[in-house]
């Protein structure tokens, strides 16, 4: 008499090399999440950062002046007049770094979801020319709680 189906033995075999596969198979989902997550938080950061490097270098393209800061000492603090005669000026307020046209209210430029700090202009005079350098630092907290942080920094010559 021929029996037909599994031992108990064969059973467990075929259970445990399931539950094995599947735990792996899970892993694997959470790692692809969690890779996610962080990538999409590096991207944020770096399109900001992008951003806002890009913004600093058109106040200061076409000025006939900068204000603030003074040659020699770095500040936090951007100020300058345009060709025009207009004044722009950026600035961190809190966690945000903020664009003020003449005496207008604030225009905040980032984004909600980071956090600007470490925010320096260095005004830098010689014989031949004229440089801003400009740095601030990018944070953001990913879905899981971890923080990505990124400094960015940029050098504008200024036509004398």
């Amino acid at each position: 008499m021929k029996n037909k189906g599994f031992t108990l033995l064969e059973v467990i075999i075929y259970v445990g090399l399931f539950a094995i596969l599947m735990g792996g198979g899970v892993l694997a989902a959470y790692n692809l999440i969690a890779s996610n997550n962080h990538n999409q938080s590096m991207f944020l950061v770096y399109d900001e950062g992008n951003f806002l490097m890009s913004k600093i270098n058109w106040v200061i393209s076409g000025t006939s002046a900068i204000q603030s800061p003074v040659p020699g000492t770095p500040s936090s603090n951007l100020l300058v007049t345009k060709i025009d005669g207009s004044t722009v000026g950026i600035s961190l307020s809190g966690n945000n770094l903020v664009i003020t046209y003449g005496n207008t209210a604030p225009i905040i430029l980032n984004n909600n979801n980071v956090k600007i700090s470490n925010v320096l202009f260095d005004n830098q005079i010689s014989s031949t020319s004229q440089l801003v350098k400009s740095s601030l630092t990018i944070t953001t907290t990913t879905n899981d709680g971890k923080i990505f942080s990124q400094n960015f920094n940029s050098t504008k010559y200024i036509r004398k």
